[in-house]
C-alpha cells in the first residue's frame, strides 16, 4: 500500500537545519578536540541559528499565549 508522507513542507525543512546545525556543532567541537583550533565561521553560524531558533519560539510562545486568552 502507498503510505502518504504526512510532514509538511515546513517540518521537513525543520529537520533538515535541526540536522545541518548538529552536525555543525560536530564539526566545531570535533576540530578543537582534535587540533585546538576553533573556526569563527562555525561558531558565528551556530551562533545565528541560535538566535534565529531562540526568536522563532519566542513568537511561537507569544502565538500559544494569545489563542490561549481567546
Amino acid at each position: 500500500k502507498y503510505c502518504k508522507n504526512t510532514a509538511t513542507r515546513a517540518e521537513r525543512l525543520a529537520w533538515q537545519e535541526a540536522a545541518y546545525i548538529e552536525r555543525l556543532k560536530r564539526v566545531y567541537v570535533a576540530t578543537y578536540e582534535l587540533f585546538g583550533v576553533r573556526i569563527p565561521e562555525l561558531k558565528r553560524e551556530l551562533h545565528r541559528y541560535k538566535k534565529y531558533n531562540d526568536e522563532l519560539k519566542r513568537q511561537k510562545h507569544l502565538e500559544n499565549k494569545q489563542h490561549s486568552e481567546n
